[in-house]
């Protein structure tokens, strides 16, 4: 009976160690997208991608601006960093107060929601494809614990950059 338990307990520390290889090579695969896509850009500190906490501005400066409910959003970059530092901060052990925990988690919850939203704005800045970028975000987050935005961000790494405004300025200039 001990053998089985600790079989088990081993094939367990294999199976978390093969997930957070997994991890790491899902973070420089991201990296290197977010790396390629600013210097395609012209954007300064393209190597904050190589950063954890700096890789989300670096996110935010690949994409631009990005519209929620019509509202234009100039730094989502900056608000995911300090949504995920503020996140951070409440959930140290060290400030066990409920309500700091329950702080913590709707920072975390703002952080997953503003992400997704980015990229959503990512995919249909390098897509152009309405279902495309559908399919990426939705893949992004049903399989979001396995990181495979990180692989869908590699992926068009090398796609031209084209917002919806030059979209519509092309269409006006074909149309008129």
């Amino acid at each position: 009976m001990a053998m089985m338990a600790v079989f088990l307990v081993g094939i367990v520390l294999i199976l978390i160690e093969i997930y957070l290889v997994l991890r790491v090579i899902a973070f420089f695969f991201a990296a290197r997208g977010l790396q390629v896509m600013a210097k395609n850009r012209h954007q300064k500190n393209a190597w904050f991608a190589y950063i954890p906490l700096l890789q989300n501005l670096a996110l935010g400066k690949v994409v631009g601006t990005i519209r929620i409910f019509k509202q234009e959003m100039h730094r989502s970059g900056l608000y995911l960093t300090i949504l995920l530092a503020l996140a951070g901060i409440c959930r140290i052990p060290y400030f066990n107060v409920e309500a700091l925990i329950v702080l913590g988690n709707i920072f975390l919850a703002l952080y997953v929601i503003l992400r997704f939203i980015v990229y959503y704005n990512l995919f249909s800045n390098y897509l152009n494809h309405k279902g495309k970028t559908i399919l990426f975000t939705a893949l992004s987050v049903i399989f979001g614990y396995f990181s495979l935005a990180s692989y869908l961000i590699f992926a068009i790494r090398k796609k031209p950059y084209c917002s919806e405004d030059e979209t519509e300025k092309e269409a006006d200039e074909i149309l008129t």
